[in-house]
């Protein structure tokens, strides 16, 4: 099975891992000790790029993987000649960091520690640290809120954030609908990781795609985005011209539905720092979206910078069923950011830049300098 499309012109990428942050919450894996691994899609730029650059991070929604991305920074490596390099995210519990980390999860994933994830592996790139860079974070669902605090604690980092349906606030209501939405997902059959392959004719990809095209949680995705989330639910683990009884997908059960029944305390714990957010935020909602149009709301008053759209005819899934339409508000958010992106990222280049050689002890004896006279 391959990623659709399978190469272009414009841009090559690859898996990278990184090592997740520590110290985690409690119950994020078996043995306290343990450690996890982050792996992300890196994209990185064919073309050569004279002026300013711009870099994404993507994050993705409870149940989903980074492939679920991959038709969008296509569509954007294809219209943004600036674009440079791409981190497509799996959170620690799903797709490719599920699999590497199989044996170490524990039962609990918090939010914060996925962002302090995000946060931590991308200053390790060399280039959002490029002072003439533009950074911008796009999330969905729980990555949305993932987002939201991946800005708050690298707000030097990031020149916007673009939220798609963000699941970040939260109230006594929603915990109440936990109570029966979650065991309604269950009853359908929507967060099943497993695929019985044995009694069926015809080729396993055939069979899994169309469980996820009849059955799933994704049944009214795009088929080119719905291939993708395949893709990385299964690469590498099985082979096209093998048969199989079942098909097992490297995101469980149970890490879907943790994610669902920990919802609302993550949210709670992420709003807490929804004032301190210092860089501009891009609000896309479907106006169908299962959120609680107070909730919605309720986002828009607790960030101090936000610009936001209301989609009509959109759902919660909306960058999987109508990712043209995703596409375009998007790409309006980019386009707005990098016409007005504000600061630039305080690198090692940048200060540098202002203090010449030996930066690193003149900057010191700077900051020390202003502390002592309480001027910083």
């Amino acid at each position: 099975m391959k990623l659709s499309p399978e190469t272009s012109p414009n841009y090559s990428y690859c898996l990278k891992y990184a090592r997740g942050h520590t110290p985690r919450a409690p119950g994020a894996t078996t043995n306290p000790h343990d450690h996890l691994d982050i792996c992300y899609r890196k994209y990185t730029t064919k073309r050569p790029i004279s002026g300013q650059k711009l870099n994404l991070v993507f994050c993705h929604g409870n149940g989903m993987n980074k492939g679920i991305w991959h038709v969008l920074i296509d569509q954007l490596y294809g219209n943004y000649p600036q674009l440079n390099t791409v981190l497509a995210f799996d959170h620690a519990p799903y797709g490719d960091s599920a699999l590497a980390n199989r044996t170490r999860l524990g039962p609990g994933f918090r939010w914060r520690d996925g962002a302090k994830d995000i946060a931590q592996a991308t200053v390790a790139e060399p280039a959002f640290l490029d002072p003439n860079a533009i950074n911008v974070i796009i999330g969905h669902s729980m990555g949305g809120c993932i987002s939201l605090m991946v800005v708050e604690y690298e707000p030097r980092l990031f020149q916007g954030a673009i939220v798609i349906n963000p699941v970040a606030v939260a109230d006594e209501a929603w915990v109440k609908r936990m109570e029966w939405y979650l065991p309604m997902l269950r009853k359908r059959g929507y967060l099943q990781d497993t695929i019985d392959t044995s009694s069926s004719p015809g080729p396993w990809v055939d069979q899994v795609l169309q469980w996820f095209k009849t059955k799933s949680f994704y049944h009214r995705f795009d088929p080119q985005v719905l291939n993708n989330l395949v893709h990385d639910e299964v690469s590498g683990v099985y082979e096209d011209d093998r048969s199989y009884s079942e098909i097992k997908f490297k995101t469980t059960t149970r890490a879907q539905e943790e994610g669902y029944a920990s919802s609302p305390s993550n949210a709670l714990e992420a709003m807490t720092v929804y004032g301190s957010i210092t860089v501009p935020i891009y609000h896309i909602c479907g106006r169908q979206d299962t959120v609680r149009r107070g909730l919605v709301e309720s986002l828009r008053r607790r960030v101090p910078v936000v610009e936001y759209v209301d989609v009509p005819g959109c759902f919660h899934l909306m960058h999987g069923e109508q990712p043209g339409i995703t596409y375009e508000y998007v790409s309006g958010y980019i386009r707005k950011i990098l016409a007005n992106p504000g600061e630039r990222p305080i690198t090692d280049k940048a200060t540098q830049a202002q203090f010449g050689d030996h930066y690193r002890e003149k900057y010191y004896e700077y900051r020390t300098e202003g502390f002592i006279n309480g001027k910083l």
